[in-house]
Order: C-alpha cells, then structure tokens, then sequence
C-alpha cells in the first residue's frame, strides 16, 4: 500500500510540470479516492399524485422522500429501489433484498412510518432481465399499483413446462453417474454447465439480485424452462395471486384508470424474450384473465402506460428487438396509432405522460440525453425543455409526472448528478437534489462538446475534457477514450476518461466512434449508427477516432507527438482494432475487450448464433466465417507496432478469453505487451485491485506521454521490482 501512495505522490509531482496554472483556485483536483468515493449514482424517482413530494432511490440501496418545495431535508425510509407512489398519496412501494429470500415488494406508510413486506415468493422476485428490452435492469422489474390503493401487479417467472430426465439434468447436489445428455432439444444453458467457476452471462439463464446488475444463475439450472407471468398482490393481507396467461410471457403491467383493466406486454413465442420478433400489447381483465390484444404483427413494443383519463395508451416499439426506439400513442381500445417521434430519428429512452394530451420524453441525441415534451399526441411538435446548451453536454435519465408537475434525474461533467423539479410546464426548473455536493470543492476541467467532419464528410461530434485551468493556445499530452457511442457528461469513473486524468494535466477525448460491437447502441440516427454494422464498419470507427484526433490537433489543443489510447469493454475493442491500424498513438490501454474474437463466442455458446447473426450484420458463421475473422481483431495482431497494457479480472468470462487471447496474439507476434490478471475482480475492479491497476495505469501514461524522459525514469524507479 506504501508504495502506491508513494507512487501517486511521484504522478502528482510529474503532473504539476504538464499542468497548467489553475490561478491559485483553492478547490483540490480530483484523485482516485474522490472517485471511488464518488461511484456514479443509479437514481429512480417518482412524484405523488399531487406533486408535492418525490420519493427516490440511490443506487439500490436507500430510499428517501423529500419535498418538492425544497423546505425540509430528505427523509430517509430504508433499504429498497424503484419506488412508486400509491395514486392516493398515502403509500409508497418499493422492493428491497433480503438476505435469505431475494428480491420482495414492500410498502411503507408515511402515516405511521410503518414499513411492512408485501410479498413473500420463494426465492425472491424474478423478472427476465431481457423484458427490458433496452433500458436500465430495473425496467424489467416495472409494477403497477390499482387505482384504488389496494393491489399491485408485477411481474416474476415460474418454472413451466418439461425438461430432460433428472438423471441427464445438471446443476443437482451429487454428482451424475452418467455423463451429461446434450441433444438438439436440451435448454441451451446446460451446454457449458460446470464449466466456468463463475458463469459469464452469455452462459446459463440470466437473472438480476438487486435491480442494477445481471448476472447468471451459476449453472444451477431448473430442469425446467423460465417463463414471465404476471402476479397481483392484496396490500392488506399480502395474498398474492398468478393472473392467468396461458402460453404468454407477461410484463410491464401497468393498471387501467378503471380498476377492471391491465395492459401488458406479451411475447407470443414460448420462453425466449431475449431477441423475440415479436412483442405485443395486450389488455387482461383482471377479474377473468381474459386478454385482448391491442397490437399485431412483427415488432417489438414494451413499456404500455395509460392517460390518466384512461383514453389513451402509449408505449415504445421497435421494429426489431435491436431497432430504434419510438414512442407510439393508441386509442384504448388499440387503434388509431401515431408514432409521435417518427420525425425526430432518434432513440426514445424514457417518457411519462404530463397531461391528456401531452408527455415528456427523452431520447439519445449523441453525446447528450436533452428531456423533451409533446405537447398534442394529434399534433406532434418536439419541444426540449431541460436545461441543455449546444456546448455543454448533458443527460437526463428517469423522468417522472404528475399534476402538470415534472421531476428528472440530469448529469453534466460540473454537476454529475441531480433531481430537478418543474411545478409546472412553464416553470423555471431547479434542483431539488444535489446527489454530490462536495464536487463543488473540487477543481474539475470543462467538457467541450467537440464537432468536425470525418474523412467522408459526415458530419460527427464527441466530447473533450480540458484540464482545470487550461490556458488557450496550449497544448496539452492527449489520451482517447475510444468507448463507443459514448456521452459528454460522466467523468467520475475510474474505469473510463474521467477528471483524476484531466487533473494530471491530460486532455481526455471521447470521439464516441459508432463501430460494429456497439452499432446496436443507437447514438444518432438510425441511418448513422447502422452504417457500422459488419466488417466495413472497422473502417467507420477507425476514421471516427482518427478524424476527431486531427481536429483537435488542427485546433492547436494537443501535442500530436504525446497521444495514447485508452478503452475499457467495449472501448478495448475499438482499442484493439485501432492499433491495428494506425501507429500514431505512443501507447495503449486495453481492458477487458469485448467481441475481440467473434468466431469463438459463434462456435462456443449454443443460442448465440442468430444473435451473432444480427450483430454481425449478415448470415451466420457457416454462411461466411470470413465475415466473422474480419470482425476480429485478434487475427490482425501481428499489425502492432505499439505498446500495450491488458487488464482484466479472473471472473470476467468472455471479456478474460479475449484479454488472454489478444496478449497471446501480441506476444507471439515479439510486440511490447503486458497482461496484468486480477484474481476476484468482474467486469471493471474495485478495491485493491482498482488501486493497483490505477498506479500501473498512470504509469504507463506518464512513461509515454512525458517529453521529460528523465522525470519518467524517476517516475519509474519509484515502483517495486514486481511492476517493472
């Protein structure tokens, strides 16, 4: 631990010569301790009825109400996510994790301030994290409460239909006395069962502990198949009952105006939800079960939610699992659809409805995420009102209404996390909550949103983070965040561009490439982010990042001869491919890639293949294999020139292989490679780890990036013999 401190004692040191003069400002530049301090907060939200006060949680783990008058501080309630109002005011439900028994649904009663447990399903709540089609975890576990206050509906899997013989079934407490059965009919987890210590998640049935993450169930497999039901809990006695569905999977309930109704999405093809063709709407009658669907045909539509007036319903759809979203509005009875965002071609991430006729809205729009509202669903006109200017990025995240009331969660890089609230439509907003008031103690650089042309004219945009204090017409060492299809606002994260760097001195660039592992991310329009798609899109991302490292060079921003690349998931992917390509970086950064190898993932996961298929953008791997080896950077390793660090964690499955295969690669072909392996470290570190990782990191920047050789020897000599 000594040696770290004394380390990152000797980076500051070598900072101070690269940046420049903050003009005595007395805030303290950003570390790593602020960050890990300082994680980024996953906050859901929801106003009562009446628009006077707003419950939310704070990363899963705490609940609070609060005032929207802003008179008195936040009341803490307890443990729990996602809360949600009752329409009367008078309770708040909200799940919480039990130690022995999962996820539950709770309820809390401001009257008395008694919290009591609603539901007790064996095992914990289950929803298939895939019925979130493509928002946060937590929208797979969306409920509803009864207009009356009187019940819930929400929705859990079950165990149907029949499996293999309990002797070939794995995942049992003794072992089998016979070998493992796989024919062409057995649930495709069970192929790679027993296989892995820890399960990545293309492995096994996917599942969510806690309402933010997903994870596999370890290989404990059911020896039947999962599929989504909806169930409707009494709030008085906790009676809880499966509403009937036939071969359905049921989810996002949300309860009629007249008490009688709930709509639902169904899919209509068995057990897979995951990449389903097909998703429909449908109205339940509560009392007999008997259903109507409101929508038909291929498409993917989730998240249905009535009008208060119950004249209207609107939901999102798509027009494959993997398309771009857009909000829709329909009659109750399930016509005379209009799709209210078909002129903005963008993806559609959160709406709630303001009035009858009007809702809000947010969509990707690049490197920002603006909050929009619609004032007439029979004349559709697009109106951003959150606080947004062209320069500064900014994302709103949940979104919620009530009585012409607003409340949002918004990010920008100088206030990373906040609620702010609009009493009404005309309303000046403010904030509500400030989720991190001591970054007002800390120096942080500006984000710039940065705009230029790529080699084929097209028009592109992504953010640079200027060190605190930076003098115009200096130059500055540069590091690249090559994560894809990345905002302007998050610079809190140690695992990505974030301040700690900015404040060493270093200009952090996100050029937010579109590329072929993340085309399915949708940034911009349909059309821009689709152009990534297959093997040609390489050349996209390449270009992407490229160009926008000469219009900063071109602007006199950075010194073109100190530039080193980063990226993390993902962004180690773009990493990867980027070396392969260009030798103008001094070095590079590449930490747990995904998709580095497309033709393992095709060969090795059982029910990938039709993914995979998709992703790649055309036919499958025994169609064109060629496709997939292109895809692949691994096969172009021998391309390198420069220095590359590897990082990953030893429970990180596929994103591991693809670390160990790539260092393989560089290895065998005599490049400049190190791989660092963190034992009990996912996807991302923390701890100890983190610390290490951090050290070796600015290390290796600082061995670079610095004219000063002499510092950077010094730098070096200051590490145990172990890290050189």
């Amino acid at each position: 631990m000594a040696c770290h401190a004394l380390l990152l004692t000797a980076v500051v040191s070598l900072a101070s010569g690269l940046a420049c003069a903050s003009g005595g400002d007395p805030r303290k530049h950003v570390t790593l301790a602020d960050m890990v301090g300082l994680q980024p907060a996953d906050v859901t939200v929801d106003l009562s009825s009446d628009g006077g006060r707003v419950a939310y949680s704070v990363d899963g783990q705490s609940i609070w109400i609060a005032s929207t008058h802003g008179h008195t501080p936040p009341t803490l309630i307890g443990d729990g996510f996602l809360p949600l109002w009752a329409p009367a005011g008078d309770q708040l439900a909200f799940y919480r994790v039990g130690k022995s028994d999962g996820i539950q649904l709770w309820v809390f009663r401001p009257g008395d301030g008694s919290a009591v447990q609603l539901t007790h399903i064996d095992g914990g709540i289950d929803p298939d994290p895939s019925t979130r089609i493509a928002g946060p975890v937590r929208d797979a576990f969306r409920y509803s409460w009864s207009p009356d206050g009187r019940s819930i509906a929400f929705a859990s899997r079950v165990a149907v239909g029949a499996s293999e013989p309990e002797s070939s079934a794995p995942g049992g407490e003794k072992p089998l006395a016979g070998p493992l059965v796989l024919t062409e009919s057995t649930p495709p987890s069970w192929t790679l069962s027993g296989i892995f210590a820890d399960a990545p998640i293309s492995v096994g049935v996917a599942e969510s502990k806690d309402g933010r993450t997903v994870s596999a169930k370890q290989n404990h497999h059911p020896r039947a198949i999962l599929a989504s039901r909806l169930f409707i809990v009494n709030v008085t006695s906790g009676e809880t009952r499966r509403l009937h569905a036939g071969a359905f999977n049921d989810f996002s309930p949300h309860w009629a105006p007249d008490g009688a109704h709930i709509l639902c999405a169904s899919s209509e093809q068995g057990s897979e939800v995951f990449a389903a063709t097909a998703i429909n709407i449908h109205r339940i009658e509560v009392s007999s079960g008997r259903r109507k669907a409101l929508t038909a045909g291929a498409a993917v539509r989730s998240r249905p939610t009535w009008s208060a007036s119950g004249e209207e319903f609107a939901f999102l759809e798509r027009p494959t699992f993997f398309g771009q979203t857009a909000l829709v509005v329909a009659s109750s009875n399930g016509d005379d659809f209009r799709n209210l965002t078909a002129r903005l071609d963008r993806d559609v991430r959160q709406f709630a409805w303001l009035s009858r006729t009007s809702l809000l809205v947010t969509y990707r729009d690049g490197v920002s995420v603006p909050l929009a509202i619609i004032e007439d669903t029979r004349l559709p006109t697009i109106s951003v009102v959150s606080p947004r200017d062209h320069q500064t990025p900014a994302s709103v995240g949940e979104v919620v209404a009530a009585s012409q009331a607003a409340a949002w969660t918004q990010s920008t890089a100088a206030r990373p996390g906040a609620l702010y609230f609009a009493g009404s439509l005309g309303a000046a907003p403010s904030v509500l909550i400030d989720f991190y008031p001591q970054v007002r103690e800390w120096q942080l650089g500006s984000a710039e949103v940065i705009r230029w042309r790529t080699s084929a004219g097209e028009e592109k945009e992504g953010t640079l983070l200027k060190p605190p204090g930076h003098q115009q017409g200096s130059t500055a060492p540069l590091i690249v965040d090559a994560y894809p299809a990345g905002t302007g606002n998050d610079w809190l994260d140690p695992m990505s561009g974030n301040q700690a760097w900015a404040a060493l001195g270093y200009m952090v660039f996100r050029p937010s490439p579109r590329a072929p592992n993340a085309w399915l991310n949708h940034w911009k329009g349909a059309h821009s982010h689709e152009l990534a798609k297959g093997p040609d899109g390489w050349d996209i991302a390449v270009d992407d990042v490229l160009s926008g490292v000469d219009e900063l060079i071109r602007r006199g921003l950075v010194d073109d001869n100190r530039m080193c690349v980063f990226g993390f998931s993902n962004g180690a992917t773009v990493v990867n491919v980027l070396i392969t390509r260009s030798h103008r970086f001094k070095c590079a950064i590449s930490v747990a890639p995904a998709m580095s190898d497309w033709v393992r993932p095709a060969l090795l996961n059982t029910d990938q293949l039709h993914v995979l298929a998709i992703w790649a953008g055309g036919p499958n791997i025994w169609e064109d294999p060629q496709r997939y080896v292109r895809l692949s950077p691994v096969f172009q390793l021998n391309k390198v020139r420069t220095p590359v660090l590897l990082a990953a964690g030893d429970r990180d499955g596929d994103f591991l292989l693809n670390s160990i295969e790539t260092y393989n690669g560089l290895r065998n072909a005599g490049r400049e490679v190190t791989l660092l392996r963190y034992p009990d470290q996912g996807h991302g570190f923390n701890g100890a780890a983190l610390e290490d990782f951090w050290t070796r990191q600015l290390a290796f920047f600082a061995k670079y990036l610095s004219t000063d050789r002499k510092k950077s020897d010094t730098l070096t000599s200051e590490l145990p013999a172990t890290l050189h």
